[in-house]
């Protein structure tokens, strides 16, 4: 957990090459998702003004994308939002043609909310079947709602999650944000989330029922974060009497 920026999936992604840890990513999902579509500007051209069969292997698509998150939605808390996608479904196509080219929000959503639901049961899969420590980065978890729902998924797995919380300073996350957002990749994508980092980069989160926490401030050198989490993950050292809440900036 972490705001945007703060180094997280950098340092997942170098305890994850010495075989001990696996990173399961949201971000890698939602941008694979996302240019499946090509993009909103591509996706709402193909649907408006696409031939006939482009229009129809890319409403396919979106119908795959919605039956599955649908089903992935397990928790009753979530059944409003499941009913919702299953009326969506229930649309002819000239319907779903308006539904999803009327806002480009609504792409976004499916496919970041469908990211992180896959990306929950996979990090389940490997922690029952492997031996290894396994590393989920969802920025969605910074929301305590969402962050219930993932634990009692969890717990219904048998496995006790851990929080491992990366911080870094204000200057460095919105400079980071700053570079995302001016880079042009991932059309759509990468813009939203660079302005999520700077709203979330004063956030506060508490979530004391947690009892395997770790806080690290990335501030020096990324090598010495990662050894610093690699060591106390494998010593089992968590914070003692964390004062929640904690502020995702340091």
């Amino acid at each position: 957990m972490g705001a945007g920026g703060a180094g997280k999936s950098s340092i997942c992604d170098a305890l994850s090459k010495d075989g001990e840890f696996k990173h399961v990513e949201r971000d890698s999902m939602m941008e694979s998702m996302w240019d499946e579509f090509g993009g909103f500007d591509q996706f709402r051209q193909t649907l408006l003004r696409g031939d006939r069969q482009s229009k129809r292997e890319i409403l396919r698509l979106l119908r795959k994308r919605i039956e599955r998150l649908s089903k992935l939605l397990s928790h009753p808390e979530q059944a409003d939002f499941s009913n919702a996608l299953k009326r969506i479904l229930e649309a002819d196509d000239s319907g779903l043609i308006e539904i999803y080219t009327r806002d480009s929000g609504l792409l976004y959503y499916l496919i970041c909310t469908l990211a992180e639901e896959e990306g929950i049961r996979k990090a389940a899969e490997i922690a029952k079947d492997s031996s290894k420590h396994v590393l989920l980065n969802d920025a969605s978890l910074h929301n305590k709602d969402e962050f219930n729902f993932r634990k009692e998924y969890l717990n219904s797995q048998n496995i006790e999650p851990g929080l491992l919380v990366v911080r870094n300073t204000r200057e460095r996350i919105r400079e980071v944000a700053m570079e995302r957002f001016n880079s042009g990749a991932t059309q759509g994508l990468w813009q939203g989330r660079a302005a999520a980092a700077i709203a979330g980069m004063n956030e506060q989160i508490s979530f004391p029922e947690i009892e395997r926490v770790i806080i690290c401030d990335n501030k020096g050198e990324i090598g010495e974060a990662v050894r610093e989490i690699r060591e106390r993950i494998l010593k089992s050292e968590f914070e003692v009497n964390v004062k929640w809440p904690i502020n995702l900036a340091c």
